[in-house]
Protein backbone atom coordinates (compact mmCIF):
# COMPACT_ATOMS: atom_id res chain seq x y z
CA UNK A 1 0.00 0.00 0.00
CA UNK A 2 1.29 3.75 -0.36
CA UNK A 3 -0.12 6.88 1.22
CA UNK A 4 -1.74 9.63 -0.56
CA UNK A 5 0.29 13.14 0.02
CA UNK A 6 -2.58 15.09 0.44
CA UNK A 7 -5.33 13.09 2.26
CA UNK A 8 -2.89 9.83 3.96
CA UNK A 9 -5.40 7.61 2.02
CA UNK A 10 -3.99 4.31 1.73
CA UNK A 11 -3.74 3.26 -1.98
CA UNK A 12 -2.57 0.18 -3.94
CA UNK A 13 0.69 -0.23 -5.08
CA UNK A 14 0.20 0.27 -8.52
CA UNK A 15 -2.42 3.28 -8.07
CA UNK A 16 -1.82 6.45 -10.11
CA UNK A 17 -4.35 8.55 -8.61
CA UNK A 18 -5.75 8.55 -4.64
CA UNK A 19 -9.47 6.65 -4.63
CA UNK A 20 -10.44 9.06 -2.24
CA UNK A 21 -9.32 12.89 -3.34
CA UNK A 22 -8.46 11.85 -6.84
CA UNK A 23 -5.08 13.41 -6.44
CA UNK A 24 -1.98 12.13 -8.53
CA UNK A 25 -0.30 9.90 -6.37
CA UNK A 26 3.74 10.58 -5.98
CA UNK A 27 5.79 8.38 -7.68
CA UNK A 28 9.13 8.79 -5.52
CA UNK A 29 6.75 8.73 -2.57
CA UNK A 30 6.48 4.88 -3.45
CA UNK A 31 9.68 3.90 -4.74
CA UNK A 32 10.91 5.45 -0.80
CA UNK A 33 8.32 3.18 0.28
CA UNK A 34 9.05 0.38 -1.28
CA UNK A 35 12.83 0.67 -0.52
CA UNK A 36 11.85 0.91 3.25
CA UNK A 37 9.90 -2.16 2.78
CA UNK A 38 12.71 -3.99 1.55
CA UNK A 39 15.24 -2.69 3.79
CA UNK A 40 12.68 -4.12 6.94
CA UNK A 41 12.71 -7.37 5.22
CA UNK A 42 16.80 -7.48 4.64
CA UNK A 43 16.69 -6.37 8.78
CA UNK A 44 14.00 -9.51 9.26
CA UNK A 45 15.77 -11.93 7.71
CA UNK A 46 19.29 -10.92 9.38
CA UNK A 47 17.36 -11.12 12.74
CA UNK A 48 15.88 -14.74 12.03
CA UNK A 49 19.49 -16.36 10.42
CA UNK A 50 20.95 -14.99 13.82
CA UNK A 51 18.18 -16.75 15.65
CA UNK A 52 18.75 -19.96 13.47
CA UNK A 53 22.48 -19.89 14.37
CA UNK A 54 22.16 -18.95 18.01
CA UNK A 55 19.49 -21.85 18.30
CA UNK A 56 21.60 -24.10 16.53
CA UNK A 57 24.94 -23.31 18.18
CA UNK A 58 22.87 -24.21 21.60
CA UNK A 59 21.73 -27.22 20.22
CA UNK A 60 25.65 -28.28 19.20
CA UNK A 61 26.78 -27.01 23.02
CA UNK A 62 24.00 -29.06 24.35
CA UNK A 63 24.79 -32.46 22.84
CA UNK A 64 28.43 -32.00 23.39
CA UNK A 65 27.94 -31.61 26.88
CA UNK A 66 25.90 -34.81 27.00
CA UNK A 67 28.55 -36.38 25.19
CA UNK A 68 31.31 -35.07 27.78
CA UNK A 69 29.33 -35.87 30.92
CA UNK A 70 28.34 -38.82 29.63
CA UNK A 71 31.84 -40.09 29.02
CA UNK A 72 32.94 -38.59 32.17
CA UNK A 73 30.46 -40.15 34.05
CA UNK A 74 31.33 -44.00 32.14
CA UNK A 75 35.16 -43.26 32.87
CA UNK A 76 34.29 -42.77 36.87
CA UNK A 77 31.71 -45.62 36.99
CA UNK A 78 34.84 -47.83 35.42
CA UNK A 79 36.93 -46.59 37.95
CA UNK A 80 34.38 -47.62 40.81
CA UNK A 81 33.80 -51.27 39.19
CA UNK A 82 37.43 -51.53 39.59
CA UNK A 83 37.65 -50.62 43.10
CA UNK A 84 35.03 -52.81 43.49
CA UNK A 85 36.76 -55.47 42.27
CA UNK A 86 38.83 -56.03 45.83
CA UNK A 87 35.75 -55.36 48.12
CA UNK A 88 34.62 -57.95 50.67
CA UNK A 89 31.34 -58.60 49.51
CA UNK A 90 31.11 -61.49 47.29
CA UNK A 91 28.11 -59.94 45.35
CA UNK A 92 29.76 -56.85 45.00
CA UNK A 93 32.45 -58.05 42.89
CA UNK A 94 30.32 -60.32 41.16
CA UNK A 95 28.29 -57.11 40.11
CA UNK A 96 31.44 -55.22 39.63
CA UNK A 97 32.74 -57.90 37.18
CA UNK A 98 29.14 -58.11 35.38
CA UNK A 99 29.22 -53.96 34.66
CA UNK A 100 33.12 -54.26 33.42
CA UNK A 101 32.16 -56.98 31.28
CA UNK A 102 28.78 -54.82 29.77
CA UNK A 103 31.12 -51.17 29.82
CA UNK A 104 34.16 -53.43 27.69
CA UNK A 105 36.58 -51.33 30.13
CA UNK A 106 39.62 -52.22 28.49
CA UNK A 107 41.17 -50.53 31.60
CA UNK A 108 39.75 -53.26 33.71
CA UNK A 109 41.78 -55.98 31.75
CA UNK A 110 44.70 -56.52 34.28
CA UNK A 111 42.83 -56.29 37.42
CA UNK A 112 40.13 -58.81 35.78
CA UNK A 113 43.24 -61.42 35.11
CA UNK A 114 44.11 -61.34 38.84
CA UNK A 115 40.65 -62.91 39.42
CA UNK A 116 40.76 -65.92 37.10
CA UNK A 117 43.18 -66.95 40.18
CA UNK A 118 39.97 -66.63 42.79
CA UNK A 119 38.99 -69.43 44.55
CA UNK A 120 35.84 -69.00 43.94
CA UNK A 121 34.66 -70.48 40.85
CA UNK A 122 31.86 -68.04 39.80
CA UNK A 123 34.08 -65.26 40.31
CA UNK A 124 35.98 -66.82 38.06
CA UNK A 125 33.82 -67.69 35.68
CA UNK A 126 31.95 -63.86 34.95
CA UNK A 127 35.76 -62.73 34.98
CA UNK A 128 36.72 -65.13 31.68
CA UNK A 129 33.15 -63.58 30.33
CA UNK A 130 33.97 -60.11 30.78
CA UNK A 131 37.65 -60.70 29.66
CA UNK A 132 35.72 -61.96 26.26
CA UNK A 133 33.48 -59.07 25.99
CA UNK A 134 36.64 -56.60 26.37
CA UNK A 135 38.61 -58.80 24.03
CA UNK A 136 42.18 -57.61 24.86
CA UNK A 137 44.21 -60.39 23.77
CA UNK A 138 46.48 -59.94 26.54
CA UNK A 139 44.47 -61.82 28.48
CA UNK A 140 44.60 -65.05 26.05
CA UNK A 141 47.62 -66.41 28.12
CA UNK A 142 45.60 -66.57 31.31
CA UNK A 143 42.74 -67.77 30.01
CA UNK A 144 44.85 -70.68 28.35
CA UNK A 145 45.40 -72.43 31.70
CA UNK A 146 41.77 -72.32 32.76
CA UNK A 147 40.88 -74.43 29.61
CA UNK A 148 42.27 -77.04 32.10
CA UNK A 149 40.05 -75.70 35.25
CA UNK A 150 38.14 -77.61 37.65
CA UNK A 151 35.53 -75.92 37.07
CA UNK A 152 33.10 -76.76 33.58
CA UNK A 153 31.35 -73.25 33.49
CA UNK A 154 34.65 -71.48 33.71
CA UNK A 155 36.06 -74.36 31.15
CA UNK A 156 33.19 -73.98 28.81
CA UNK A 157 33.57 -69.85 29.20
CA UNK A 158 36.65 -69.70 28.65
CA UNK A 159 36.86 -71.48 25.26
CA UNK A 160 34.05 -68.83 24.44
CA UNK A 161 35.99 -65.98 25.17
CA UNK A 162 39.18 -66.96 23.47
CA UNK A 163 36.82 -67.91 20.21
CA UNK A 164 35.88 -64.07 20.98
CA UNK A 165 38.88 -62.52 21.02
CA UNK A 166 40.46 -64.50 18.15
CA UNK A 167 43.99 -64.89 19.00
CA UNK A 168 45.78 -68.15 17.12
CA UNK A 169 47.57 -68.43 20.24
CA UNK A 170 44.40 -70.54 21.31
CA UNK A 171 44.32 -72.65 18.72
CA UNK A 172 46.64 -75.73 19.48
CA UNK A 173 45.18 -75.04 23.39
CA UNK A 174 41.46 -75.41 21.84
CA UNK A 175 42.73 -78.43 19.83
CA UNK A 176 42.94 -80.00 22.70
CA UNK A 177 40.11 -78.89 24.62
CA UNK A 178 38.33 -80.76 21.86
CA UNK A 179 38.94 -83.82 24.08
CA UNK A 180 37.81 -82.35 27.29
CA UNK A 181 35.87 -84.74 29.73
CA UNK A 182 32.63 -82.73 29.48
CA UNK A 183 31.28 -82.95 25.72
CA UNK A 184 29.62 -79.31 25.88
CA UNK A 185 33.47 -78.28 26.34
CA UNK A 186 34.78 -80.13 23.08
CA UNK A 187 31.66 -78.45 21.15
CA UNK A 188 32.56 -74.67 22.64
CA UNK A 189 35.63 -75.49 21.68
CA UNK A 190 35.15 -76.38 18.13
CA UNK A 191 32.93 -73.34 17.59
CA UNK A 192 36.00 -71.16 19.48
CA UNK A 193 38.16 -72.77 16.72
CA UNK A 194 35.74 -71.77 13.72
CA UNK A 195 35.51 -68.27 14.99
CA UNK A 196 39.37 -67.78 15.12
CA UNK A 197 39.53 -68.88 11.72
CA UNK A 198 42.89 -69.97 11.60
CA UNK A 199 44.18 -72.94 8.65
CA UNK A 200 45.51 -74.77 11.58
CA UNK A 201 42.03 -74.90 13.09
CA UNK A 202 40.33 -75.25 10.12
CA UNK A 203 42.10 -77.82 8.87
CA UNK A 204 41.52 -79.98 11.96
CA UNK A 205 38.34 -79.62 11.88
CA UNK A 206 37.69 -80.62 8.00
CA UNK A 207 39.47 -83.37 9.26
CA UNK A 208 37.74 -84.10 12.16
CA UNK A 209 34.25 -84.13 9.48
CA UNK A 210 36.35 -86.67 7.43
CA UNK A 211 36.38 -89.17 10.18
CA UNK A 212 33.19 -88.88 11.27
CA UNK A 213 31.68 -88.48 7.93
CA UNK A 214 33.60 -92.18 7.33
CA UNK A 215 32.46 -93.49 10.73
CA UNK A 216 29.03 -92.60 9.69
CA UNK A 217 29.47 -94.56 6.45
CA UNK A 218 30.47 -97.47 7.33
CA UNK A 219 27.71 -97.51 10.59
CA UNK A 220 25.33 -97.40 7.44
CA UNK A 221 27.20 -99.71 5.29
CA UNK A 222 27.22 -102.62 8.00
CA UNK A 223 23.78 -102.27 10.19
CA UNK A 224 21.75 -100.58 8.09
Amino acid sequence: MKACSNCKEPNEVDAKFCVKCGKELDVLAVVGQETKQGKNRNILKKIKLKYILAVAIIIVIVVLGRVIIGYLSSKSDIELHILNLKNTDRNVRLEAIKSLGGLKASKATVPLIAILKDDDSKLRQFAVWALGEIKDSQAVGPLIGLLNDSGLDVRRETATALGKIGDVRAVAPLILALKDSDRFVGYVAAEALGEIGDSQAINFLNNILKVFYLSFNIFLFYFI
